[in-house]
């Protein structure tokens, strides 16, 4: 299997399925080769690539004055726990130079062989500068791992990593279930639950939420769910739920 070719036809696939939607590719270094950099620039499109620690990429970094790196920062605007600068790089199968944003942290003791005091994070990137600087390349490209999370809960957590039976039509009916099902819980985080809830996976809210020990009780026309909890956990749980009943009907 030419993986790097394959990488190319998934990209052109995506740009089918979503047309004039998909402005950036965001890849591992699965992505990092001539053929998919070559076919971004030609079809105009920006990507950010994690690198190949290779003897040129390593050798570009070298050369980087020591006055060029600054502290990072997050995305808050406060010091990050390590240093950024960018170079600029091409690849020997390719007309087109881009940026290698570069992200090290200070290994302490532990230095490494090739490497040296420092660990390295490199991200190939053709996005100007204009429009991101190295720090905002970083925070762009670290989202890669938002979504690998959400994709792993999806499999994990929504039972999704396996099909029920070898009916196409079958099976596009039950992942589309799992994913009305997740696209539901992350629309209960945003909107009904309090902001730190909302990185939350579904097992932990199943934890706090779903396995509180109760009982429903009717007495006197009245239906009473007894929870046994504590009462900042009951009035979390009953502040989302009266922003649930009391939310508009859809459209």
């Amino acid at each position: 299997m030419n993986t790097q070719g394959d990488l190319v036809t998934f990209i052109e696939e995506c740009r089918k399925l979503m047309p004039a939607r998909i402005k950036t590719v965001r890849s591992d270094s699965a992505g990092y080769n001539h053929q998919v950099v070559n076919h971004c620039f030609k079809e105009h499109l920006n990507f950010t690539i994690t690198a190949d620690h290779d003897i040129a990429v390593m050798e570009r970094i070298g050369k980087i004055p020591i006055n060029a790196w600054e502290k990072g920062k997050n995305e808050d605007g406060s010091d990050a726990d390590y240093d950024v600068a960018e170079t600029i790089h091409t690849m020997n199968s390719s007309n087109d130079a881009f940026r290698l944003v570069v992200k090290r942290t200070d290994r302490g003791m532990q230095s490494d062989l090739f490497e040296g005091k420092y660990r390295y994070w490199i991200i190939a990137t053709n996005i100007p500068e204009e429009q991101k600087d190295a720090n905002a390349v970083i925070h762009f490209h670290e989202k890669r791992g938002e979504m690998e999370r959400m994709i792993g809960e999806l499999k994990s957590h929504y039972n999704m990593d396996h099909f029920p039976c070898r009916q196409f039509s079958a099976n596009s009916l039950y992942f589309a279930i799992g994913i009305f099902a997740f696209n539901l819980v992350q629309l209960l985080k945003q909107h009904y639950f309090e902001t730190d809830w909302r990185t939350k996976t579904l097992q932990t809210l199943r934890r706090y939420w779903l396995y509180l020990p109760s009982r429903v009780v009717f007495h006197a026309r009245y239906t009473v769910a007894r929870v046994a909890a504590t009462i900042a956990t009951f009035n979390r749980l009953n502040e989302a739920f009266l922003k649930i009943t009391r939310a508009p009907a859809p459209v």
